[in-house]
């Protein structure tokens, strides 16, 4: 017999099951209509590590910016190329020599720059290379000696694993690939240090930072190794590593919005990232801490023109195809004299037959036409030396550009160049550089180039600083600037590559008195 008190007590538990059900229903729904956000990371050969370390970042943008969700999609090297052009993916986390490549190929924006902890309290958005050996290996002490050994990387496409390692070998005359006795790419750092340690490998390559965080989680003992010691033409950011390294700095892993992306969505991010804090969870499970500005990506676009990499592969040659659309109306002409010239031939060849003094008559005119044809041909190729010039100039224009003479006499001053300096073309033209430099700056560079061009020795060139430019009013402003050194037909010519960084400095300050509010 069922008592009215138990009828009850179902009724009630009905009622509740039925609430606890609308609820999940409705919580589902609204999950569902919720728009996810993809953000592809990229792995470095360890997708379970990205899946196990990168959620937490989304789960923070999700708590800062509830009406989104946020979902980590992990890329191995060669599937970041397929997620960016099919727009799989809204935001991309990519070592700088990828970033680079998709933002020539389809655009991408770097948004911010990532930041780690590398001594102390230091807090940098660079980074290095360290190359290694066993320390017993009393025959490896710098680069000159990894001639003829079995080297170690990571991985092809890795930046801090492999290129850095490779262009600083290149710096010092040693072609990896013809004067090593082997190159093995083992998929991880912790696999190059291993194979070192176990006499696999002579030597091999790893980003900086890694030793370290192997002693401190591994028990790596460091006495065992030695670190070859950085050797090239290569001048020191402001702040130097205090890790081991033996390459040159570059910027930090970036993070990209691609072209599809809603703008405001990606001010939302910025913002988000921007505020994290070391303490935050998030920011300890990817082991950074924090977001700064976009760093400036000049040094990898350096590096992958040297090495011939991603867009760069045929960087500085010419095909015989191109060549001809380029100068179609110079072939157009050598071909239309190679076919009057040869109906010349014939006429001549006829009227020989004829009479002798015709011949000789005729054979005057062919030396005049060979005289012209000679002469035409050195005006075409003077206009090709100025096509090749002018080439050599333009793919090394990323922003404003000036190029000067061994001697430092400006000879080309771009539009960019005239709105930061404030001096117009003809004013500047046959000037010395030196007018578009602080006193103290100006009184040096002469000083600077002489050195270079008897001794050799470069200090700026092949990588990017921060220096000082003054505007025609006297003004004295920050900037960005990186140096080449190119060479046509024998002459040398360096290009001045620069960036404003008046803008960039007061966001910087601002923000700073942000965090100083924020910390009070």
């Amino acid at each position: 017999m069922v008592t009215p008190s138990a009828t009850l007590v179902r009724g009630c538990l009905k009622a509740v099951l039925f609430f606890c059900v609308a609820q999940f229903a409705a919580t589902a729904a609204v999950a569902s209509a919720t728009p996810v956000v993809k953000i592809g990371v990229t792995t470095k050969g360890n997708e379970q590590e990205t899946m196990q370390r990168w959620p937490a970042m989304a789960a923070y943008l999700e708590e800062q910016i509830p009406a989104r969700r946020f979902r980590i999609v992990p890329l191995d090297f060669d599937q970041v190329n397929k997620a960016v052009a099919s727009s799989k993916i809204d935001f991309l986390l990519a070592n700088p020599a990828a970033f680079v490549e998709m933002e020539g190929k389809y655009h991408v924006a770097a948004m911010l720059t990532l930041k780690r902890q590398v001594a102390g309290d230091i807090a940098l958005a660079r980074f290095a290379a360290a190359v290694i050996v066993r320390a017993e290996r009393k025959d490896i002490r710098d680069y000159s000696d990894l001639k003829g050994k079995r080297f170690a990387a990571v991985n092809k496409n890795s930046f801090g694993g492999w290129a850095m390692a490779w262009r600083q070998m290149k710096l010092n005359d040693i072609d990896p690939f013809t004067d090593l006795a082997a190159v093995k790419f083992l998929g991880s750092h912790e696999a190059v240090v291993q194979a070192v340690l176990s006499g696999k490998a002579d030597a091999g390559t790893l980003r900086t930072g890694i030793l370290e965080d192997m002693v401190e989680d591994d028990g790596i003992d460091l006495s065992q190794l030695y670190v070859l010691p950085e050797e090239g033409n290569f001048e020191h950011p402001p702040i130097e590593l205090s890790v081991l390294h033996s390459t040159a700095y570059y910027p930090e892993w970036p993070i990209a919005s691609l072209p599809h992306t809603d703008r405001g969505l990606v001010k939302q991010v910025t913002r988000a990232l921007l505020r994290m804090t070391p303490q935050d969870p998030a920011a300890k499970a990817v082991e950074i801490v924090g977001w700064g500005p976009p760093t400036s990506y000049l040094p990898v676009h350096a590096l992958m023109q040297d090495l011939k990499l991603a867009q760069y592969q045929h960087y500085g040659e010419v095909s015989l195809l191109e060549a001809a659309r380029q100068h179609w109306r110079w072939v157009l002409s050598v071909a239309v004299l190679l076919t009057l010239l040869l109906v010349v031939v014939v006429y001549i060849s006829y009227l020989n037959r004829l009479n002798r003094e015709t011949n000789r008559s005729l054979q005057d005119e062919i030396r005049q036409k060979a005289i012209a044809e000679q002469e035409l041909k050195a005006r075409n190729q003077h206009v090709q030396e100025s096509e090749q010039r002018l080439t050599a100039i333009l793919e090394n224009i990323l922003e404003a550009v000036i190029t000067i003479d061994p001697r430092g006499r400006i000879e080309t001053f771009n539009h960019a160049a005239e709105n930061i300096f404030g001096y117009r073309q003809d004013e500047v033209l046959g000037e010395s550089v030196s007018m578009l430099m602080p006193p103290s700056d100006a009184e040096r560079h002469n000083s600077y180039v002489d050195n270079y061009l008897q001794s050799g020795t470069a200090k700026i060139i092949g990588i990017g600083r921060e220096s000082e430019g003054r505007r025609s009013n006297g003004d004295v402003f920050p900037l960005e600037l990186a140096v080449s050194e190119v060479a046509v037909q024998g002459q040398r010519m360096f290009v001045g590559i620069m960036r404003d960084l008046t803008e960039k400095k007061t966001l910087e300050a601002r923000q700073r008195q942000v965090e100083k509010l924020e910390a009070v």
